[in-house]
């Protein structure tokens, strides 16, 4: 366990809580490289700088992943490539939506009906029962 100023605490003190947890992403790519030997105290820190976290909160784990190859980040291209793609996909009956399908950040992170076009098109190709 340390302070998110990263003084360490010898003596831990299991209490009862509240605990919560926070969860970060980092994008990283060749223009926006990502130093992995201090990822973890740059989140920390930004975390405080934003006032997610306070300097003197308690730390009692941490974990942290990298994904070498995660879903695409968008770029000024993404609708371009979208037109060819989507299209391939829907052959296939896949119907790629949100952040983790046709890369549309803008609508991602929302259940499948929470957007009436989405609502109407799976109605209307039949994708009510799924």
């Amino acid at each position: 366990m340390f302070l998110a100023n990263g003084e360490k605490r010898d003596e831990f003190q299991s209490k009862p809580g509240p605990y919560w947890s926070l969860m970060f992403e980092v994008s990283e790519s060749s223009f926006k490289p990502v130093d992995y030997s201090t990822l973890l105290w740059n989140t920390i820190k930004g975390a405080i700088n934003t006032s997610l976290l306070r300097s003197d909160h308690e730390i009692v784990s941490t974990y942290q992943r990298s994904f070498h190859h995660g879903y695409p980040t968008p770029s000024l291209q993404r609708d371009n490539a979208l037109v060819d793609i989507l299209p391939k996909l829907k052959s296939a009956n896949i119907w790629s939506r949100g952040r983790f399908g046709s890369w549309k950040y803008e609508v991602g992170n929302q259940g499948i009906f929470s957007n009436p076009e989405i609502e109407y098109e799976s109605i209307s190709n039949g994708l009510h029962h799924v």
